[in-house]
């Protein structure tokens, strides 16, 4: 793969270009605007229904992304945390919230899942539901697809009462070039979409009840919370904590200072979080056997010895009883020491701070910042900056290297400051001189044009990296080595078993123990490989199968018949 544009400041550099060119060509050339007059038209006339106004966003997406399957397939799962959550959608689409441990759990034991009490994903349920109803409907992946049109729709619905109509649209259609097209979470089964969702639903209907406490907008709210909880809950709080500060100043000024009043007044709101609390409340039993134990709590203490605050202590080191897992975890030590000193807390948060900004504001960075005091002025959204606040000082205190996905939740206010950012550009005049229309389009256009860049690298076989419009997976193979190996046993007669091996010097980023939700009803099982005598255990107990050995880190990978007493070929294959 060819690495193209690696560097931030590259893209920082594209944008203020853009911006100054604009800028002059709106000066020197007043008529170029105008001709933008056509577009700008077109949005108001479609903007004068508010229906469509929220499915565009949405529908571009849907059909916009399948389009694009021929140089963007369906993605292939490669990260520890895909399998995972894969795990959690099969499992949902077999109708169970868990499964029962099984008996050869150990050689099953795998990363960012639970083996006991039951057999789950370790991560909250949101993003497995959206993969189990794209399972029942044939592939994980139309979950994937739907979050992010919904996300799309919810971001455009978000905006329509902060900002006017025309550039609710926008905002909506900004969202879907950003995030629904070439965006690792459109590209993989771990992205933030289903949160981005929630974070839009919990803005969206706040800013409505400070209006007016109606029903449908309480019943809103606590559903995005609820999707919040489910998917980045930590996160989720954090982006939730301005907005519950306002709205309860809001509530106890209708309420008089009445208690009575007040609940009267959220009942729709206290009824549905109830149900939802009582939901959680039932998986978490179901899981880990206690309401009150989250299953990725439980994953930690079992595997973990370093949990992800910082204010948080660290966790006696568990037994391993597989070498990959221990070589994985524990090295997150250093993780600990390097987030309680100094100079490592301070430079971890520049980073994050750097990488957040390029992912969610890029490119509208410049227009942000120079508008930034405008912004502040206007209630909602002087309270969207404090709700970005709140959720980047959640993750300041992370002790793990943040992941884009994880300030998921303020995805939908990102865009609404960008949007009233273009808008507040786009009256802006110097000299008379249309100036500010033209930065206000400059954005737009260049967002299509790196989309144009994305779909041509993607066709062309080229990686870039994940910043702004152009995503560390524009080419993303995943594991293609096991997913041929996995296809081919598909194809044979029977059912299969493939004990793994590992070199001294496997790459943990590359694991191949993953299985589904039912195992003794799979058709292909992959398991690790222990001693002889557990290993023989793990043969009897699945004597109806066809036993193969895979050794991951030879070139070419090999595939070869295990002699388990049973009358199998021991020829090798090659899987090149």
């Amino acid at each position: 793969m060819i690495h193209l544009f690696s560097s931030n400041a590259f893209f920082f550099a594209v944008e203020l270009l853009a911006l100054v060119a604009a800028a002059i060509a709106g000066y020197f050339f007043p008529s170029v605007p105008v001709l933008l007059n056509g577009a700008e038209n077109l949005i108001r006339n479609v903007a004068t229904r508010p229906l469509w106004v929220t499915l565009i966003p949405g529908l571009a997406v849907l059909f916009g992304r399948v389009l694009l399957l021929p140089i963007s397939p369906v993605p292939v799962p490669i990260v520890h945390d895909e399998f995972s959550y894969l795990l959690a959608g099969d499992t949902f689409a077999h109708g169970r919230l868990t499964n029962p441990p099984h008996p050869m759990w150990e050689h099953f034991e795998t990363f960012h899942e639970l083996q006991q009490p039951s057999y789950a994903s370790m991560y909250p349920p949101g993003q497995g539901l959206f993969l189990a109803v794209g399972e029942v409907f044939g592939s994980p992946w139309i979950g994937v697809l739907l979050s992010a049109a919904l996300m799309c729709t919810a971001i455009a619905w978000m905006i329509l009462p902060v900002l006017s109509a025309p550039w609710a649209l926008v905002g909506g259609l900004l969202a879907a070039v950003r995030f629904g097209l070439f965006s690792y979470w459109i590209d993989s089964y771990w992205g933030g979409a289903v949160a981005a969702l929630g974070g839009a639903l919990v803005f969206g209907s706040g800013v409505r009840l400070l209006k007016n406490f109606k029903p449908q907008y309480q019943v809103g709210f606590v559903a995005g919370v609820l999707l919040l909880a489910n998917t980045r809950p930590y996160e989720g709080l954090a982006f939730c904590v301005p907005l519950f500060v306002v709205l309860a100043g809001r509530l106890w000024r209708i309420g008089a200072g009445s208690v009575g009043d007040s609940v009267r007044t959220i009942a729709p709101a206290v009824i549905s979080a109830a149900v939802g609390a009582i939901l959680m409340g039932a998986y978490f039993w179901q899981v880990t056997g206690s309401p009150l134990t989250m299953p990725y709590e439980l994953h930690q203490k079992q595997y973990s010895t370093t949990q992800p605050l910082i204010w948080q202590s660290q966790l006696p080191e568990p037994h391993y009883r597989h070498a990959v897992l221990r070589d994985y975890y524990k090295p997150q030590d250093k993780l600990y020491r390097r987030a309680h000193t100094v100079s490592g807390w301070i430079g971890e948060t520049a980073r994050k701070a750097g990488s957040l900004i390029m992912f969610y504001v890029w490119p509208g960075t410049v227009v942000l910042a120079l508008s930034a005091p405008l912004l502040w002025r206007n209630g909602p959204l002087r309270l969207a900056l404090w709700t970005v606040a709140a959720t980047f000082a959640a993750l300041a205190f992370e002790i793990w290297p943040m992941m884009l996905h994880y300030g998921a939740p303020m995805t939908g206010v990102a865009v609404l400051l960008v949007t009233a950012a273009l808008r507040f550009m786009h009256s802006f005049t110097f000299k008379n001189r249309p100036v500010g229309v033209a930065v206000a389009w400059a954005i737009p256009i260049l967002c299509v044009s790196l989309l144009t860049v994305r779909i041509a690298a993607a066709a062309a076989h080229v990686q870039v990296p994940e910043t702004g419009l152009v995503p560390w997976f524009t080419v993303r193979p995943g594991n293609l080595e096991r997913t041929r190996i996995e296809r081919m046993l598909e194809r044979l007669p029977g059912k299969h078993l493939v004990l793994v091996r590992y070199s001294s010097g496997h790459d943990l980023s590359t694991e191949w123990v993953f299985n589904p939700a039912a195992l003794d009803e799979s058709k292909v099982l992959w398991a690790r490989e222990m001693s002889p005598q557990e290993d023989a255990k793990l043969f009897s107990y699945f004597k109806d199968r066809e036993t193969w050995l895979v050794e991951p880190d030879k070139l070419p990978v090999r595939l070869s018949h295990l002699d388990t007493g049973l009358p199998h070929s021991s020829n090798s294959y090659s899987t090149r």
